[in-house]
């Protein structure tokens, strides 16, 4: 399972940066390429990272176990939120502000990952599953 996981948890933080990078970037001059770019960018992390909750789950278990997996799952849905507003408004120099939540969240849950963890009976119910999500 770690062999799976590991390459999401170094890909998945890379990703976000490069996005607030580029958000960075757009705010604070206005570069209509680095406008473009991050939101593509954005997207592409948010597909991986959608890729990486599907490859927990099919461990049996929903990614909530610690904190750290609900950090993940915080920053997921950080960078949803804004990829979903900023399609409907066109507007995307708030994504400095918002992906770097999302970076954060990302980066710690990535480096402080638990690997061996018990997990409660409660979260292998696959009907628990659905419901949280």
């Amino acid at each position: 399972m770690q062999s799976l996981i590991q390459p999401f948890n170094v890909l998945l933080p890379m990703l976000y940066g490069m996005a607030l990078i580029c958000y960075g970037i757009y705010l604070s001059n206005g570069n209509e390429q680095s406008g473009k770019w991050a939101p593509n960018i954005l997207l592409t992390a948010l597909v991986i990272h959608l890729f990486y909750f599907i490859a927990r789950s099919n461990f049996q278990y929903f990614p909530i176990t610690n904190s750290f997996d609900s950090l993940s799952m915080v920053a997921f849905s950080i960078a949803m939120i804004h990829i979903i507003i900023e399609r409907t408004s066109g507007e995307g120099k708030t994504g400095a502000f918002f992906i770097s939540i999302a970076f954060a969240f990302q980066a710690s849950a990535s480096m402080f990952h638990v690997s061996d963890i018990r997990i409660h009976e409660l979260l292998t119910n696959p009907i628990f599953g659905i419901h949280v999500f």
